[in-house]
Order: C-alpha cells, then structure tokens, then sequence
C-alpha cells in the first residue's frame, strides 16, 4: 500500500498523519466538551446534554455503518464486458457509458464515483472526504453527515455558553480581563502567576469549542460539488480532446499540408533581385580608378553611347586574346628548345 502511494508521488508519513490525528483530535474535543457541559451546567439541562451526546454518537456510527464504498461484485470484475443495450446499433452521441474502470481499484466503477486516495476505494457520488470521520462522504450517509453536523454545532454552542457562564464569574469579561479569553493571552498570564491550569484547560476548550461551532455551522450552509464524479472527468476530458481535433483541423485548413522531400520540384536558380528601375554599367579597366560605376537611366542613354560600349568591349577582348596567343607561342617555343635540348 505505502509503496504503491510513494509510486504515486504521496507521501506515505503526510497520509498517515491526515488519516489518524484528526480522527483523534475529534474525539478528544467531543469527550473534553462534553465532560465540561457536564460538570458546568446545572442538573436540569442534563437530559438536553444527553440528547446531543446520543445523537452525535448514533449519528456517527451511521455514517461509517452506511459508507458509500463501491462494493465488488460479479457488474464490476475487470474481465465482465459492459455492453449498450443495443448490440447491433450505434452508440449514439447523447447515450452515456454506465462503467469505466478504475485503475486503482482495478475493477468497473459507475461513472457517478471518484476514487479516494485515503480511503482507497470508490465511492459513489463523492462529496469529499471528512478527515475529522475518517470517511468519505457520499451518496448513502451524506444524510447522517449532515446530522452529525447539526448536533456537534448544538453541542459546541451550549458547551461554550457553559465555559463562558462559568469565567464570567471569576472575571469581568467586558473589561480588560476579557482578553483572557485567548488561549495565547492565558498563557502568557499564567507565566505571570495571574491564571491557573484549570484555567487555561476551559479557555483552550472554549477557543476550540467556537471553532467547532463556526466549522460545522459552515459545513450545513456549504453547497456540494456536482462535478466530483467520474463522469465529469470523463465529459470533461472528452470536451477538452474535441476542442483540440477542431483546433488542430482549422490550422490544418489554414497551412495546405507540406510535401516531402521527393514530391518536391528540383530547386530552381532564384532569378536576379532588381532594386530599383536603375542599371549599373560595368566597364572593364585595367586600373580601377579608370572608371567607376554610375547610375544610368536607360531612357537617357543613347545609341552613340551603346556603340561606344559595344566597341570598348570588342578592343578588350580583342588585346585578350592577343595577350593569349602570345603567351602560348612563347610555351611552345620553350618546349620545344626543352626537346631540342637547347635549353
């Protein structure tokens, strides 16, 4: 258990913490209010005591008794196939599955349960889990949950209206002595000899007592959670999937798709960038400073100035080749003496 919850990412301490101190703290706090309406109330409000001990005893003994666990049975085996009521039809978009596994559990679970890490099962229609109960709440006991609550808000409230009945008459509590009323003032006073343990005892049960009754009187007005379900998450996650095919179709539709390597023409020499309605004219030279690049308008330039170029060129390459014919005659004539051995 403790090794699959570390393969989990829990931590095994933090869970056993949270599922046996608040268990315990709730039954310390319940057995100390009571002890304290018994001993400071006088005896005719006896049997309104009782009522609320009864009632929060019972109350939580029904609450574990009607747990809303997920039971085993032949519907939820990992090899039982769950099929649509219609074999030969098609699921239609509005028809719902009734089980989903569970990978936890390793069974089929309705899809109106949630899975619950402390209690390690499922539980049906998941509110959430009461850690001061140690369960979860659910679709069977959400009832005596909610009565529970009720009678340890009463209980809270008359066991504090007992501590306070009882301080206002060693103290004035509409004076500065009413700030012994917090359990980190009381204790700072007792340091200074001007409170006793017993004291401290019924200020730390009153600050806890007031929560309690803010606590649960909180938990009746709360609204449960409609979207704690398997269900949920499945619709959810099945909303956020088509979301994303829709989006992933539109960009589809907005890029044509690319081809491959071998669907691909052969590159083609990128045709020549022209910057501006502008020609450069480049004039061959022996010296650099001869000529230099200008800027033409080719609607100003004129026949005579073509015919100039055109002849310029024409001597250039005729003195190349000059220059190259003379060039290889001089080989051929060093060869030759080199065979003749003249050289």
């Amino acid at each position: 258990m403790w090794a699959r919850r570390r393969r989990q990412g829990t931590d095994p301490l933090t869970c056993l913490l949270l599922e046996t101190l608040p268990p315990l703290f709730s039954v310390c706090l319940i057995t100390s209010l009571s002890w304290a309406s018994y001993s400071l109330t006088p005896p005719e409000y006896v049997p309104l005591i009782l009522l609320f001990q009864i009632q929060i005893i019972a109350q939580c003994i029904q609450f574990h008794r009607y747990a809303s666990i997920v039971p085993t049975s032949a519907k939820n085996f990992p090899g039982y196939v769950h099929r649509y009521p219609s074999l030969t039809g098609r699921k239609e978009e509005t028809q719902t599955t009734k089980w989903e596994e569970c990978e936890s559990c390793d069974m089929h679970v309705p899809i109106s349960s949630r899975h619950c890490s402390h209690c390690r099962k499922c539980i049906r229609l998941k509110d959430h889990h009461c850690y001061f109960l140690g369960a979860c709440v659910g679709s069977h006991n959400k009832r005596f949950f909610l009565a529970f609550v009720l009678y340890a808000a009463l209980g809270s409230l008359f066991a504090t209206l007992a501590i306070l009945n009882e301080m206002s008459m060693n103290r004035n509590l509409f004076s500065w002595d009413g700030f012994s009323l917090f359990l980190p003032v009381n204790i700072a006073m007792y340091f200074y000899g001007q409170s006793s343990r017993i004291e401290i005892f019924y200020v730390s049960l009153l600050n806890f007592g007031i929560g309690a009754f803010l606590f649960t009187t909180f938990m009746l007005f709360m609204r449960p959670d409609k979207k704690k379900t398997r269900h949920h998450d499945s619709q959810k996650s099945k909303k956020k999937a088509l979301e994303k095919a829709e989006k992933a179709s539109n960009n589809n539709k907005a890029t044509p798709p690319q081809k491959s390597k071998r669907d691909l023409p052969p590159p083609q020499p990128e045709p020549p960038k022209i910057t501006s309605n502008w020609t450069k004219l480049e004039i061959p030279s022996d010296d650099e400073n001869d000529y230099e690049d200008e800027d033409w308008d080719p609607s100003e330039i004129s026949e005579k100035y073509v015919l100039e170029f055109k002849k310029a060129a024409e001597d250039r390459l005729k003195s190349y080749e000059e220059t190259y014919m003379a060039e290889k005659r001089d080989d051929e004539d060093y060869m030759k003496r080199i065979i003749d051995g003249n050289g």
